[in-house]
């Protein structure tokens, strides 16, 4: 199935049963946006924990309220019909920023500061905001990618192949802040936001077939740009919120660290649209490396037909393959709908 036709379920108008469904009520949004308020109006009154625990409590009430966008106006959401998606995506949000927070140990561009007392309910906090930025940079991003109209970005030649030259080049990239002293490893630190890019992208390509130099060759360029613009988005909410939070990080970056928009210096923020993508092929990295491990050892007879239906724009059914290797492709009726959502895979 082309790009373009998975991408229809996102572009295109609704059926008259879609319409018909989209009469029934919905208050998810409405309950989002006014947890929201009520979590700003508790902040600015420092009202504990909502002072302490600002970002996490903020960020959670955000997803809630464009999960219920999401099922309002394409009847698709992480707390109703992808739940099990939603359980996979937590812990990986939290697992893939430890790697950065890792990074950041020998970088030093951040630390937290008013943090809680209590180690346990310090480590719920950080479990907590960690395991909202996936859910919220993706969710953002299907926001984006609804009413996107036209493609502004040519198909690349299909010869053109990211392989092993760009795994060389993003193991490098993840290298050198390592490798250079430690006064001078802030100096490198934009490396380490593109370095996963380049290292994961074309091992995505090879095991699920989804990849974004594929997405690009193939013309399907609104997974890019709604990526690229939810980074943009949510790193402007992110720096908006955690300059009001009690709890929260100071940068230490090495360019113009004076020039600021909130506490993250203005060159900061050119990172957060390669994070935006970067947290897409890290995502589909990982769910594809649990997916292969969860099917070792298993017989033949336990591996299910990959053999999915999917809906044409005009209706009618047509089989087809999914992605290699794929989990998170077309879904078979009565199956939970995949995430990343349609026309992000």
């Amino acid at each position: 199935m082309s790009t373009g036709a998975a991408y229809t379920s996102i572009i295109s108008p609704t059926t008259v049963d879609e319409r018909e469904s989209l009469k029934t009520r919905n208050t998810q949004w409405i309950v989002g946006l006014v947890a929201m308020a009520f979590a700003h109006t508790l902040m600015f009154l420092r009202i504990e924990p909502v002072y302490t625990f600002f970002t996490p409590i903020v960020w959670t009430t955000y997803i809630i309220f464009l999960d219920g966008l999401l099922w309002k106006y394409r009847r698709t959401s992480l707390f109703r019909d992808r739940r099990p998606w939603l359980w996979r995506l937590l812990p990986l949000s939290i697992g893939c920023w430890l790697i950065f927070e890792a990074y950041n140990l020998r970088l030093t561009n951040w630390h937290y500061v008013n943090l809680p007392a209590a180690p346990g309910l310090r480590g719920f906090g950080y479990a907590w905001a960690f395991a909202t930025i996936f859910p919220g940079i993706f969710l953002t991003a299907e926001f984006i990618a609804l009413r996107w109209k036209a493609d502004i970005w040519r198909p690349l030649d299909r010869k053109i192949a990211i392989n092993y030259s760009s795994i060389i080049l993003g193991m490098v990239l993840l290298i050198i802040p390592l490798a250079v002293p430690k006064h001078m490893s802030s100096y490198f630190s934009a490396m380490v936001w593109l370095g996963f890019i380049f290292l994961l992208d074309p091992i995505n390509a090879r095991w699920t077939g989804r990849s974004v130099i594929g997405h690009l060759r193939e013309g399907n360029t609104p997974i890019l740009w709604s990526l690229l613009l939810a980074g943009v988005t949510c790193g402007l909410l992110w720096e908006f919120w955690n300059y009001w939070a009690r709890t929260k990080w100071i940068y230490n970056v090495p360019f113009l660290p004076n020039i600021k928009l909130f506490e993250m210096p203005v060159l900061g923020y050119l990172g957060f649209p390669a994070f935006a993508v970067e947290c897409y092929v890290m995502y589909d990295f990982w769910t594809t490396v649990i997916a292969r491990l969860s099917q070792v050892g298993r017989p033949k007879a336990f591996v299910p037909d990959h053999r999915l239906v999917a809906r044409s724009p005009q209706g009618a059914s047509a089989h087809c393959e999914p992605q290699r290797g794929s989990v998170l492709g077309a879904r078979a009726p009565g199956q939970a709908k995949a995430w990343p959502p349609r026309g992000m895979q």
